[in-house]
């Protein structure tokens, strides 16, 4: 069986991680803020502070530094060869909000959705960050364009518009295209490890993640 992650675990809050939308929705409330929305995609690049600025100011202030603060810093560096080595247990219904058909799901799952297997090989270029994903059978590779222009990915085998925005400790990706809808992703340290967050623009809350460990 993979190593999966706990979801329901406790977890300490690092600089790092992105915030969840569970986590919005908590801020929003205890500032009284519920006239503001939440854009999800730029929103969880905030730290809590931030955040909480952002919902007390009605929306008028603290939701720059998405944009600003992460061009100022640069993106994080992930170069290198990493190795999947744990998944939440998100993915079956992720793959199926997806549009992933049964048998697929099925052997994905019984893949261990790529636990153990799937390799990324990573390299940043100026302002080019060019994954190279290698599964048992397969290879797809992706050249993500952090200058903020539009660019064609490969998402879950569909071809999707793709636009990315960074702060110093996330890589987010945001998909149009995909029958099943926008995808947005994540990419950030949590320790040690690489991880990934996946999920639809429309179910926030529903988020399919993947933990990789550096091999070189």
């Amino acid at each position: 069986m993979p190593d999966r992650a706990d979801s329901n675990a406790p977890r300490s809050r690092l600089a790092c991680m992105p915030l969840t939308l569970e986590e919005l929705k908590e801020i929003q409330a205890e500032t009284q803020a519920d006239d503001v929305p939440i854009d999800f995609d730029q929103l969880s690049l905030l730290t809590r502070e931030e955040a909480v600025k952002y919902f007390e100011s009605g929306g008028e202030s603290g939701g720059e530094r998405a944009g600003e603060a992460g061009a100022a810093a640069g993106p994080p560096d992930f170069s290198g060869t990493w190795t999947c080595t744990k998944v939440n247990d998100s993915w079956n219904d992720f793959l199926y909000e997806m549009g992933v058909g049964l048998l697929k799901r099925k052997m994905m799952q019984g893949a261990g959705y790529g636990v153990g297997s799937q390799k990324q090989t990573i390299t940043l270029e100026g302002d080019v960050m060019h994954v190279e994903t290698v599964g048992p059978a397969w290879t797809m590779r992706n050249a993500h364009q952090l200058s903020g222009k539009e660019y064609d990915t490969d998402v879950l085998g569909e071809t999707a518009k793709t636009t990315a925005s960074y702060t110093a400790d996330c890589i987010s990706l945001k998909s149009a295209g995909a029958k099943a809808g926008t995808v947005i992703s994540k990419r950030y340290f949590e320790g040690e490890l690489m991880a990934v967050d996946m999920c639809l623009e429309s179910k926030p809350e529903l988020v399919a993640k993947r933990y990789l460990q550096r091999l070189t």
